[in-house]
């Protein structure tokens, strides 16, 4: 098709929503799904910053009316990573947002920063249901749903998040009993417990393997193909150390054209996974963006006290320049959206 973005709108449209999943309960409470929103807005309409903990964020014109020299305007849902929310990534949706897109940055109950719980951050395959689920929502929101082209709705996600981007575009699972710990380990890693299960009994997190059931493996084995979507731009993906219940037949499962993109450090075992799932998945791109560009540089950049007190999440390696790396990424995404929305 043509290319549809013409130009760059100087002011960028931010509006929140919530909304409750009452079919999926976890200790009697229905799940919480939040929303982020970001849009082109008119450039006369006043903005305000945005913030959020150690993120640069960009400022918005908060519940602002969408600006588009066209009636409609194609969709991206965006995922975040394991323990991450909706503001660690808001980069790609403010890049795309300025040039004519609607992207709705969804966070995952239980698996987000300030709201981790270990039963729900065993079953990230929650992640793709959360995602249809705001869609289906989304194409009801009163600012939104005039604007929405719903023939140009694309997928994207960092991490956990471009898992959940591969399984919306038809990408099925083959967990089983006998995978089962060398997949899941988030719950297990000592580290990781203690710095996102800190004030939870240990016996907790590390009984929850063991006390799956088949249920579990239907759920996590079952597709999560939404028709809707029918691109997915898919960065630095990753379940957990290694992603061994993504096989072959299951990868070739999906049905969507897809772009996978990874930095050239990252850890040689994501790199060969990423890589894998490339050649498995048909019409599928790859890239290594090359250089010092590990897992972290495709958080948002961080604040100068961001940088003082999380390095580990906001410093990189000093021949990189984050702001350029997520511009570069950015562009891509949009020419990959262009070309397949």
């Amino acid at each position: 098709m043509i290319p549809f973005i013409l130009s760059i709108v100087s002011t960028i449209g931010l509006t929140e929503a919530q909304y409750t999943d009452s079919s999926r309960e976890f200790d009697g409470k229905p799940r919480l799904i939040e929303v982020a929103i970001w849009y082109p807005a008119s450039p006369s309409t006043p903005t305000q910053n945005v913030e959020f903990g150690i993120w640069k964020i960009q400022d918005a014109a908060r519940n602002a009316p969408l600006y588009s020299q066209e009636k409609k305007l194609p969709l991206v849902l965006f995922s975040h990573g394991y323990s991450g929310n909706q503001w660690v990534g808001t980069w790609f949706a403010e890049y795309l947002a300025a040039r004519g897109y609607i992207v709705a940055v969804v966070r995952h109950y239980g698996n987000s920063y300030r709201n981790m719980i270990p039963e729900l951050c065993a079953r990230p395959w929650n992640r793709p249901q959360d995602l249809k689920f705001a869609l289906d929502q989304l194409l009801e929101h009163p600012l939104l749903k005039e604007h929405i082209d719903t023939s140009r709705i694309g997928a994207a996600g960092f991490s956990q998040g471009g898992i959940t981007s591969m399984w919306l575009g038809g990408v099925q699972a083959a967990l089983s009993a006998d995978i089962l710990k060398e997949q899941i380990t988030v719950t297990q890693n000592p580290i990781l417990q203690q710095m996102h299960f800190k004030d939870i009994p240990a016996q907790r997190p590390n009984t929850i393997l063991d006390n799956f059931t088949q249920k579990d493996f239907d759920q996590a084995n079952q597709s999560y193909r939404d028709e809707r979507i029918k691109a997915a731009f898919v960065i630095a993906p990753g379940i957990d150390e290694k992603n061994v219940m993504f096989t072959k037949e299951g990868l070739s499962k999906a049905c969507i054209p897809m772009h996978i993109q990874i930095g050239q450090a990252e850890e040689r075992q994501a790199i060969d996974d990423a890589s894998f799932f490339a050649q498995a998945i048909p019409h599928c791109l790859f890239t290594v963006i090359p250089g010092e560009v590990g897992h972290m540089t495709l958080l948002n950049e961080g604040t100068e006290e961001g940088k003082k007190i999380k390095p580990e999440y906001t410093v990189d390696h000093p021949s990189v320049d984050r702001a350029a790396v997520h511009a570069q990424v950015a562009a891509d995404a949009l020419h990959f959206f262009e070309t397949h929305l």
